[in-house]
């Protein structure tokens, strides 16, 4: 007999079971650019969505694959312009004329034209002193004016980057108005910043959809790192991802084994959640491992 929890939805007693996937995890694979935000056209301030017009960010244009672009051409000289500009549209962030971001996202063309739908973006450090400046001036209480300040009392770009990666927050305090609370904060929020664009490069290498993580960022941020690397089948927390997709995911990107327990409780904890769908509060242990076929595509 299998017992289950219905208020915790969580296995009490758990089986060894090796379901076989049928079908694919879906989705379209991610591309990533890193780009300047030339001015924000539009945000809601009630669901984050911003349309931005951008360019691609010129210190990183060799890195730009220009074929996956909808501006590749004949003509290089026109379809390798690092100036032609663009519209990002998704959850930005609070951007600014001047912020650099590395987005992961898909290319529309849409009745406004092309756009980059942004399943994620990142704000990043600019190459110049004036990016520099934008990425500053976004953190709390420091605004353009303070992001001046800091550069200037600090020394420039590389000073205060090391400051920054360090956690040098007496540094920060040499600026007016910057309190050691507040230059701790600073330094949190810019460590963040790296954790999550990391995070988010790792799911994009990974191979998950656009869509996916962006909704993995929001579920966990940077935590989600160590959360699916302990437990890909998490995944099954997040909308539309049930355990047919998190177990391909698992499978084929995480390299989960077919026999590992992590896999057999989460197939498990789903034919358990089927059943109780059907209005039952119990399910006999044979019923689990010998008629899985009324559960859809799992085999044992």
């Amino acid at each position: 007999m299998i017992e289950y929890d219905r208020s915790a939805k969580a296995i009490t007693a758990c089986v060894t079971c090796t379901p076989v996937l049928a079908g694919g995890a879906g989705g379209q694979s991610t591309l990533k650019y890193r780009v300047r935000v030339q001015q924000p056209k539009y945000r809601s301030e009630e669901t984050g969505f911003t349309v931005a017009v951008c360019v691609f960010d010129e210190d990183a244009k060799d890195d730009i694959d220009w074929s996956s672009t909808p501006f590749a051409s004949a003509d290089d000289q026109y379809g390798k312009s690092i100036e032609h500009s663009f519209s990002v549209v998704g959850s930005l962030g609070r951007v600014t004329s001047g912020d650099t971001i590395d987005v992961l996202g898909i290319w529309e063309n849409t009745r406004y034209g092309w756009q980059l739908k942004a399943g994620a973006a990142v704000p990043v450090v600019g190459h110049n002193e004036q990016a520099l400046r934008a990425y500053l001036a976004r953190f709390p209480q420091v605004g353009p004016r303070r992001a001046k300040d800091i550069i200037q009392k600090i020394g420039g770009r590389d000073k205060v980057l090391a400051a920054l990666e360090s956690g040098d927050h007496s540094a920060l305090c040499r600026v007016d108005g910057i309190t050691m609370d507040r230059a701790k904060a600073i330094c949190a929020a810019y460590q963040d910043d790296n954790e999550l664009r990391d995070c988010m490069l790792w799911l994009s290498e990974m191979g998950l959809s656009s869509q996916m993580i962006a909704d993995v960022l929001d579920e966990w941020g940077a935590k989600a790192t160590p959360i699916l690397k302990d437990n890909p089948y998490a995944l099954m927390d997040l909308p539309r991802v049930g355990f047919i997709r998190a177990d391909d995911i698992a499978l084929t990107k995480f390299h989960v084994e077919r026999h590992d327990p992590r896999r057999s409780a989460a197939a498990v904890l789903f034919i358990l959640e089927t059943v109780e769908d059907e209005g039952h509060t119990w399910v006999d242990y044979d019923e689990l491992t010998f008629e899985p076929e009324r559960h859809g595509t799992l085999t044992f």
